[in-house]
């Protein structure tokens, strides 16, 4: 799966950080100390890298030392990896404790339902993010350097 790309360039894990960020909203992280940012980035990278199933570059190959992976990364390996990343958020958001108990509403101050916020959120997640996932993963497999593969060849045409 994982193409030659001649003379090698690192890919500082930042440049991926920065696509993720661009994909989200949450005003928390701007309250975070550069340290704990590090970390939580670092976090979410390390949980999306496995999702990411047949890269045409070596994304295992890297050095968190100097937060760079050691290959050259495309525009869509970086684009892949921050959904993957995004996907990863979402998912923590869910698990998160302060959305799964139960809140009062401000109307009429009634208990509003746990569980159908839950299966909102979780409809969300199966039915935006892991479609894009699938749709990125899909298209990323079949094209490359901006064209489809040419399924004829494997008919020997």
């Amino acid at each position: 799966c994982i193409r030659d790309r001649g003379d090698i360039m690192a890919t500082p894990y930042q440049k991926v950080y920065d696509s993720f960020l661009s994909k989200i909203k949450d005003y928390n992280l701007g309250e975070l100390s550069d340290v704990v940012m590090e970390y939580d980035m670092h976090s979410l990278l390390e949980s999306a890298i496995p999702y990411f199933l047949c890269p045409k570059v070596d994304i295992f190959d890297r050095d968190d030392a100097t937060a760079e992976f050691k290959n050259d990364l495309g525009p869509e390996e970086v684009n892949i990896l921050g959904v993957l990343m995004k996907r990863e958020w979402f998912k923590r958001g869910i698990a998160d404790t302060d959305v799964t108990q139960q809140k009062f509403g401000e109307s009429d101050f009634e208990f509003k339902s746990q569980a159908s916020h839950l299966n909102a959120l979780c409809n969300a997640q199966v039915n935006v993010i892991d479609r894009e996932v699938k749709n990125l993963l899909s298209n990323y497999s079949r094209v490359t350097r901006g064209k489809i593969f040419d399924y004829r060849k494997l008919a020997g045409k």
